[in-house]
């Protein structure tokens, strides 16, 4: 069972490996159509104009812009770290409290067979004494 949860545990570590590889290439992506709309509302380009005022903050100036695409980059992989932390911390935390309640329930059968085992021979003994024929002493 642990190797099952320590394999389960490998998997689910790539998978959020592999988120993060993802919002790395999104962060790139975005910060090169970032830098091309700056480019383009630098120039006046007339498609540009559409953006709405709050959209236009970011494009003030290239800092602001890196900035803001940095800020999302780096909120969003703490967003897949703490994930990833939860999870694997649930897992380990489920298998332990499993293995403490298993524990604790062949604990509680074999202490129950042990008194049976305890009555019997005691069931046992007193079968024998009440069996027993004695034969009286002379003094």
């Amino acid at each position: 069972m642990s190797e099952m949860i320590s394999s389960f545990v490998e998997q689910m570590q790539e998978l959020f490996a592999r988120c993060r590889e993802l919002e790395n290439a999104h962060n790139e992506k975005l910060l090169e159509l970032c830098n091309g709309v700056l480019e383009r509302l630098i120039r006046n380009d007339p498609e540009i104009e559409q953006l709405s005022e709050d959209l236009r903050l970011l494009f003030v100036d290239k800092d602001s812009m890196n900035n803001a695409v940095s800020a999302s980059h780096e909120n969003h992989v703490h967003i897949i770290d703490t994930k990833e932390d939860k999870m694997v911390s649930g897992v380990n935390d489920w298998f332990t409290d499993f293995l403490s309640r298993v524990h604790e329930e062949e604990e509680v059968q074999r202490n129950r067979q042990r008194i049976m085992e305890i009555n019997h021979f005691i069931d046992y003994q007193a079968d024998e004494v009440d069996n027993l024929e004695l034969e009286p002493v002379d003094q």
